[in-house]
Order: structure tokens, then sequence, then C-alpha cells
């Protein structure tokens, strides 16, 4: 018999503070997907996805949102 959510049950939703929450305690406390997908109710696949979301955030975040467009007055 397969598990998962019953039928006519509705999907949860997580807020984006939720979501940080969860990943930052699975990364104090090293734990790996699967055993975060079992503490938290949650699938291995949307553990990932989150964190693979999280880390892009944070690297677009760090990135320079300064773009140097160079001056075609100077390049004659």
């Amino acid at each position: 018999m397969p598990s998962g959510r019953p039928k006519g049950g509705t999907n949860k939703y997580w807020t984006a503070k939720e979501k940080e929450k969860i990943l930052l305690e699975c990364k104090e406390k090293e734990i790996g997907g699967t055993r975060a997908a079992k503490e938290y109710g949650i699938s291995r696949a949307q553990y990932f996805n989150w964190t693979k979301a999280y880390l892009e955030q944070a690297i677009k975040v760090l990135e320079n949102k300064k773009v140097h467009v160079e001056n075609s007055y100077t390049n004659k």
C-alpha cells in the first residue's frame, strides 16, 4: 500500500522562514536529506530542492550588482 498524503488531503505549504529554519537546523545537527525528510515530514527531493535554492540565493546576494559597462567613447 502506498504511503503519503491521504486521498482528499491538502498539500503542506512551508513559509520561507520555516524552510530556512529546517535547513539551518539540519546543517547545525549535520543531518542529511533522508533523516531530514523523516524528522520534518518532507520528501528528500524537497529537502534537496530547498538546499539548492537556498545556496543559489546566497550566491546571488553575494554577487556584485553593479555591472561594469565599457564606455564607448573611451574605446576610440
